[in-house]
């Protein structure tokens, strides 16, 4: 039996501005922790296809590359993740596509091989989920250089597969097509093991700015991924390249007719292919290897049995020895740190903490609170005092200049940010798959509006219903009688607030994603009404329309509105309780 030898992958293209802004030490770090995950498993005498598996699920989780946490943002801002992986023994294939939720795509793909009796799966983030597989927010897998990559494409107008900033090289012609020049970072592994037994695997985002629907050849067993009896074989490149001429299959069927590994992918990569097309990773079953690239760069390495170290490389040069280490995060790409270093810096992802007010008292800080719960995003929760009327800048003004909760606190960024609605677009900017605002155009236009309007206005009730929601009282249509006109004039333009955007937004309207809030899907202005919702509820204020009702029984039944009342509840037990307030809520609502 050969010697078990792993191979991995990280992306082919225009490399050099990546390698420029995180340093080359980040990404042959990367690379070193995937083959060392891998040659654990292969060193114990464990099969080739686990060894891809766990490989491709250390660089899956690597922000630097286009796979897992690090994927690339569709035109209308989500990710869409595929992964695909054979089993070169038994030529068993798995694959998935349109992933959202699952932390390793290319999990699921091993589980709609061992587990289903399909080869792919679409959209399948809920089946994934009851097969155990960890899955995120989707704003988890969003971070700062990749949302900064669509704003890039879609300002020029182009869709890109980017290792880069998204906009056009100017270190590679563009290829014949006209497309701009090819920046990837799809993640891949081809293995041998102990036994002879050839595997491979493939991850990616896809492209940046790409259309929603839109499949490359990670997911397609023939195009991106290939493995045999003869070989095994994973593809990094332009997508839409290696399915028209089936690369990584069309080198498998070559090696089976007894062509060398060596030829056969010289000829596809260096004769099928046009140059900045993209590169292949490639193992066979006498372990083998072939990594050639018709781009300025690719992201390679590979680890043989008996070696003392992984052999990584990243342009033309030849592959050096890297000792294995965990992987750095962006943050901390670049510089590279000193040669003892071996603790993984903290992730890119936003360390958000969210100091609120009084959570029975304080409706400023319920708005951001849910539309960041509501919306998946990560965050700590830190609970002030906040009593009376007026600025308490001895009290709180260390938190903001405003002296004012709420205040967002992104620790990693050093920023601090105050006010509701700045909080929310604040945190749609960091995660804009979080569906904080509507997807639709019109929808996220008028959510807007009623959100502002909101923000700003409804001052009468506000003096009025001060929130207070431990306080209830039993739905009276009298409560609006021992109301000033104007307060009850706020009250009706919320009705017809709620009932207008269900009627036009709503209820499965077309285009809409079904669900019971004002837009289908809980958005920023479901938050910014939430504190009406306590207040109609408190008071035992009684509304007519029959869509304004069912909206505001379906917000009372919301999670996230029964996660902040319970802790709303808990804070009279904790002596938190305000008597003016209390005193003022039983005289409006009796």
């Amino acid at each position: 039996m050969p010697p078990f030898t792993i191979a991995v992958h990280g992306g082919a293209g225009v490399i050099s501005s990546a390698v420029e802004r995180h340093g080359v030490h980040a990404y042959t770090a990367a690379l070193a922790a995937a083959l060392e995950a891998g040659r654990a498993i292969l060193a114990s005498g464990g099969a080739a296809l686990d060894a891809v598996e766990a490989a491709v699920c250390v660089l899956e989780d690597c922000e630097l590359f286009n796979a897992g946490r690090g994927s690339v943002f569709c035109e209308d801002g989500t990710h869409r993740m595929e992964a695909s992986m054979q089993d070169g023994r038994t030529c068993a294939a798995g694959a998935v596509l349109g992933l959202r939720t699952t932390r390793h795509p290319i999990k699921g793909a091993r589980a709609v091989m061992d587990r289903t009796r399909h080869v792919a799966l679409a959209d399948c983030d809920a089946w994934l989920a009851q097969q155990g597989l960890e899955q995120q927010p989707a704003g988890w897998f969003d971070t700062a250089e990749r949302l900064q990559q669509l704003a890039d494409a879609k300002r020029e107008d182009v869709v890109s597969q980017d290792h880069g900033s998204g906009s056009r090289g100017t270190d590679c012609e563009p290829p014949p097509t006209g497309e701009p020049p090819l920046r990837t970072g799809t993640v891949g592994a081809v293995a041998v093991d102990s036994h002879g037994h050839l595997a491979a695997a493939t991850s990616t985002g896809g492209m940046t700015n790409k259309m929603v629907g839109r499949i490359g050849d990670s997911p397609v067993i023939g195009a991106g991924t290939h493995a045999s009896a003869f070989c095994a074989v994973s593809g990094t490149g332009r997508g839409e390249q290696f399915l028209r001429h089936a690369v990584c299959g069309a080198i498998g069927t070559r090696v089976a007719m007894g062509v060398s590994l060596d030829a056969a992918c010289d000829e596809l990569v260096h004769r099928a292919l046009a140059p900045g097309d993209g590169g292949v990773i490639a193992v066979d079953a006498s372990g083998n290897l072939a990594m050639p690239f018709n781009t300025k760069g690719m992201f390679r390495g590979f680890v043989r049995e008996g070696d003392a170290s992984a052999h990584v490389a990243v342009f033309e040069e030849a592959p050096a020895p890297v000792l294995a280490a965990s992987p750095p995060s962006l943050a901390e790409a670049t510089p590279p740190p000193p040669p003892t270093t071996t603790t993984p810096p903290p992730s890119m992802t936003p360390s958000l903490e969210l100091i609120v007010g009084s959570q029975n008292y304080s409706s400023w800080s319920l708005r951001p609170w849910i539309a960041l719960r509501n919306g998946g995003i990560p965050f700590t929760t830190r609970v002030v005092q906040v009593f009376g009327k007026g600025v308490n800048f001895a009290v709180h003004g260390g938190y903001s200049p405003s002296g004012l909760v709420p205040v967002l606190n992104d620790v990693h960024a050093k920023l601090t940010v105050w006010d509701s609605l700045a909080i929310v677009e604040y945190a749609h900017e960091l995660f804009p798959s979080a569906g904080i605002w509507p997807l639709d155009r019109a929808a996220r236009a008028r959510a807007r509006c009623l959100a502002a309007e909101m923000h700003s206005g409804f001052g009468p009730l506000r003096a009025a219903c001060p929130m207070n929601i431990k306080h209830r009282s039993v739905p009276d249509v009298t409560v609006t009688a021992r109301l000033a006109e104007d307060v009850v004039s706020n009250i009706r333009r919320i009705e017809d607030i709620w009932a207008t955007a269900r009627r036009d937004f709503g209820c499965q309207a077309a285009g809409m994603e079904a669900g019971p809030y004002l837009f289908g899907r809980f958005s920023a202005a479901d938050a910014f009404f939430s504190p009406v919702v306590w207040r109609f509820c408190s008071y035992g204020i009684v509304l007519s329309d029959p869509l304004a009702v069912a909206y505001f029984e379906a917000m009372l039944a919301d999670p996230g509105m029964l996660e902040w009342e319970a802790a709303a509840l808990a804070e009279e037990a904790k002596g938190l309780a305000n008597p003016h307030y209390d005193e003022f809520a039983k005289q409006v609502g009796k």
